[in-house]
């Protein structure tokens, strides 16, 4: 009885690490190459992609940083122009937090004090919306104010991202 419980117990340990093993070796062969994906979002590769994702696109200014944590930070915005949507004239919106290092001109940091044209999802959340884009309108607001109006006039209706095709075999 006592041997039968011992080799049960170490089939079982086998079975667990074997799984995990084998678990670990199926994600980590994942990549861009084999052109299969974990996480699929909607197509965004162009603005008018990215205003057509949206429920909202605004003329902002940072108040301040109202809280961090896990990854988020909720700011404070004053909306000066709306281009699509209906949303009040102040806002408190959640964004990832920046990875050190990374760099990608639509997500833009939000800092008190700076005008951003933004692109708002629809999540409760983080309160009155998550932020999908931010492009810096501190420069020259005529030209981010005409940008994003021609997005949203021309806005693709959203879509899977086309590397999302479920039915395609990864080799």
């Amino acid at each position: 009885m006592t041997r039968t419980r011992i080799s049960l117990a170490a089939l079982g340990v086998l079975f667990v690490l074997g799984g995990g093993a084998g678990g670990y070796y199926w994600y980590a062969g994942l990549d861009a190459a084999s052109g299969v994906s974990a996480v699929c979002v909607p197509e965004d590769a162009t603005d008018r992609d990215k205003a057509g994702n949206v429920a909202t696109v605004a003329v902002v200014t940072v108040d301040a940083h109202v809280a961090n944590g896990g990854g988020v930070r909720l700011s404070r915005v004053t909306v000066h122009d709306v281009l699509k949507g209906d949303p009040g004239a102040t806002l408190v919106i959640g964004q990832s937090v920046p990875v050190p290092g990374s760099h990608d001109d639509a997500f833009v940091p939000l800092a008190p004090g700076h005008r951003y044209v933004v692109g708002l999802k629809e999540a409760t959340e983080y309160r009155d919306g998550w932020v999908w884009f931010a492009t810096s309108a501190d420069n020259d607001l005529t030209a981010a104010r005409a940008r994003w109006a021609d997005a949203v006039a021309h806005q693709n209706p959203p879509r899977p991202d086309r590397r999302c095709d479920d039915r395609r075999v990864a080799p």
